[in-house]
């Protein structure tokens, strides 16, 4: 499992949730929808957080953190999840590892 963030998704987070150096964004997983993996009624939610003890998954790009907790670290088993931009949205692709 490994969680990858583009400099331009990080940009766009900055810029839509007016972020400053420092700040985290938490991936948490909700019931509906589809995210493209396995876990079919699943999907990506997103919230601004700090991360604490609980981390399980993060990476920091342009200065903000990006993680997981680890009560939503299944998700990500077996698989690698890049966010990137694509026009003007947020995109997140899967891919098996």
């Amino acid at each position: 499992m490994k969680l990858q963030v583009t400099p331009q998704a990080a940009e766009w987070f900055i810029d839509e949730m007016g972020l400053k150096n420092g700040d985290a964004i938490r991936f948490c997983i909700q019931l509906y929808g589809s995210s493209g993996t396995k876990h079919h009624n699943y999907s990506i939610g997103i919230m601004r957080d700090k991360p604490d003890s609980d981390v399980t998954i993060r990476t920091e790009v342009k200065g903000i953190t990006f993680f997981f907790t680890e009560s939503d670290r299944w998700f990500l088993d077996d698989y690698r999840m890049t966010v990137t931009v694509d026009g003007d949205e947020i995109r997140y692709i899967f891919e098996q590892e």
